[in-house]
């Protein structure tokens, strides 16, 4: 098991995947300096109940993050943009005297090769090519990534998850998940619904 420092979100990322942070907060200016010292990260979880600086319980699952750049934004407060580098699950988790989070967890093994649909008429080409249009449509949703990998089916599903509206056990459920097949079904049968539902009201 690892020992990890714990920034508990409403947003979510995975690996491969870019998001910023304002710290702001006493606990997560600590949390950031010695992530700095240490060269270690720190991890990206879900709130499972309470909010952004009360959260009360926490999801199993989070994200290794690493941190990529920082700087300070108009109001003088510091932003920090960090990238998603390995999955892992909480075994315990704990709340500091200064409030910050703080939990033992095991990593889990990233999604490396995309396995064979089990229904041959799949059409996963649609997820690159939602995610392409919904990138030109809103730029600033992927504009953090110095480069996307719209060939890569496991960087696009990743991205995907990381956009949808998913509650947090749903996300748990397919993000936590060994391969990244059940979330591939799951984003294509919701873009093709949601497809199919626009044609209908046209």
């Amino acid at each position: 098991m690892t020992k990890l420092h714990l920034f508990p979100l409403r947003s979510v990322v995975l690996p491969g995947g870019r998001l910023k942070l304002r710290i702001f907060e006493p606990r997560y200016q600590r949390l950031l300096t010695e992530a700095l010292q240490q060269q270690q990260g720190f991890g990206i979880t879900l709130i499972e109940q309470g909010s952004a600086t009360q959260p009360t319980s926490l999801m199993s699952l989070g994200t290794l993050v690493s941190i990529v750049d920082f700087n300070h934004d108009s109001n003088g407060v510091l932003t920090v943009v960090v990238e998603g580098q390995q999955r892992f699950e909480i075994v315990e988790y704990w709340q500091n005297d200064d409030g910050l989070h703080s939990g033992n967890v095991v990593w889990l093994t990233n999604w490396h090769s995309v396995p064979q649909p089990t229904d041959p008429t799949s059409h996963y080409e649609l997820l690159p090519l939602k995610l392409k249009q919904v990138n030109q449509q809103f730029p600033k949703l992927l504009e953090l990534h110095n480069h996307c990998i719209f060939e890569d089916m496991i960087w696009v599903c990743q991205r995907w998850l990381e956009l949808m509206p998913l509650d947090a056990a749903n996300f748990v459920k397919l993000a936590s998940s060994s391969d990244c097949l059940p979330a591939l079904n799951f984003l294509l049968a919701s873009l093709q619904s949601s497809e199919a539902l626009q044609q209908t009201q046209h």
